[in-house]
């Protein structure tokens, strides 16, 4: 049974560090589907692209084409084409599903928290629901924007082996005595139905810039307290965004500070690793490599970790051999993270 959902874009970091571990059936990782075809620039379909990358799955996973995002002028340009119209007609969200409906996946079924009337929640979720009866389990997405009206809703729609993901975006401690009456409501659909919950929520702060990181010490701004709290709020499983910050996929910017996040088991923390000079991407191996591999945060996990983690593997590369492991990139290391997050996970849960 399922422990953890792991959030990824399917984007080509988030991709290839997917791809690089191999996970257990206590994983159910979510996939959110933002652009038609990946990085590729060939005439390929969005069937035949997606069908390509998850054909070969043994375990089940969720996909999302995710419409609670913010589209703008500032969205990344193979991402608003993609999105923009199934957030304008939702409808075309199970369209595309039912396209992939030989894989061995969970279609998300969810709504546009952002919309006023709670009569289009009702509406979508209904609708959606009903086109996708080809499949065998979905899962729905809620948020505590129209929680009320979306449950009441979903509890006359879910099956006993459907899954409730209630996403609490960044918040958690806040406005907890709402959100406890929210637990409850979930706890009573659970005990009603027998389907399995999940509470999933973005640990860490997405303003939080590399340059705000603070060097070889715990970050105080993350929390990820779900992990040891799921159970007690009533949950079957927890998820987040794999130890990076939840992407606003709008376009890069000029450069910045080198930093790296490194997840600590022992201590449910995130370590903030950074450079000194902006723009100089060279200090990924300068500054960030040697500080990462002499910390005693790194050295806490064992030789079996560092052996085995594909994550750490790519980092003791770069100090052994520089020229063959290329780290100097910002893109990399958001890999990195991943990798060494989902397989530390992997190891403990």
């Amino acid at each position: 049974m399922f422990t953890y959902v792991p959030i990824l874009r399917y984007q080509k970091e988030e991709k290839a560090a997917f791809k690089s571990i191999d996970l257990s059936s206590k994983f159910l990782p979510l996939i959110e589907i933002i652009h038609a075809k990946g990085q590729k620039k060939t005439a390929d379909t969005f069937v035949k692209y997606y069908t390509e990358e998850f054909t070969s799955l043994e375990n089940p996973i969720l996909i999302d084409i995710p419409t609670y995002m913010r589209i703008s002028n500032s969205t990344k340009n193979n991402v608003r084409p993609f999105l923009e119209p199934i957030i304008a007609n939702p409808t075309l969200r199970a369209a595309h599903y039912n396209q992939l409906r030989n894989l061995n996946i969970i279609p998300v079924v969810s709504y546009i928290p952002n919309v006023a009337d709670s009569r289009i929640v009702v509406n979508h979720l209904d609708k959606e629901f009903k086109s996708l009866l080809s499949f065998d389990r979905v899962a729905f997405r809620v948020f505590k924007s129209h929680f009320n009206e979306a449950i009441a809703t979903i509890e006359r729609l879910i099956r006993k082996d459907d899954i409730l993901i209630f996403d609490l975006n960044k918040e958690y401690h806040n406005s907890k005595k709402l959100i406890d009456e929210y637990y409850k409501k979930v706890a009573k659909l659970k005990k009603s139905i027998g389907c399995k919950t999940v509470l999933i929520r973005s640990v860490i702060n997405d303003q939080l810039t590399n340059a705000e990181l603070p060097h070889s010490i715990p970050i105080d701004e993350y929390d990820n307290s779900l992990l040891k709290d799921y159970k007690s709020l009533g949950f079957d499983a927890f998820g987040d965004f794999a130890g990076i910050k939840k992407d606003n996929l709008t376009k890069g910017g000029p450069g910045g500070t080198c930093g790296f996040v490194f997840y600590h088991w022992d201590n449910n923390e995130y370590i903030g690793f950074k450079g000194n000079t902006p723009n100089k991407l060279t200090e990924y191996s300068s500054i960030i490599v040697p500080s990462v591999l002499k910390s005693n945060y790194y050295k806490a996990f064992s030789r079996k970790h560092h052996r085995e983690c594909p994550g750490c593997q790519i980092i003791q590369r770069a100090k052994e051999d520089p020229l063959l492991e290329k780290v100097d990139q910002f893109a990399k290391w958001k890999r990195i993270t991943v990798m060494h997050y989902l397989h530390t996970m992997e190891e403990f849960l």
